[in-house]
């Protein structure tokens, strides 16, 4: 039974509807959305040393 669901889901994942929805901004504006402040929400716990000067603008 869950081989089954698992073969049917990886039908799914294959299928151009999918593939489609993956290519589109309705999957990568969310993503980017998203990515971009849980990265520099990642980047404030860094230590100061690794701060780039020039890429500051200080």
């Amino acid at each position: 039974m869950a081989g089954a669901l698992v073969l049917k889901e990886a039908d799914y994942v294959h299928s151009k509807d999918f593939q489609g929805y993956l290519m589109s901004t309705n999957f990568w504006g969310p993503v980017a959305s998203w990515g971009l402040p849980i990265a520099a929400i990642n980047d404030m716990k860094m230590s100061p040393e690794i701060i780039s000067g020039p890429m500051t603008f200080a």
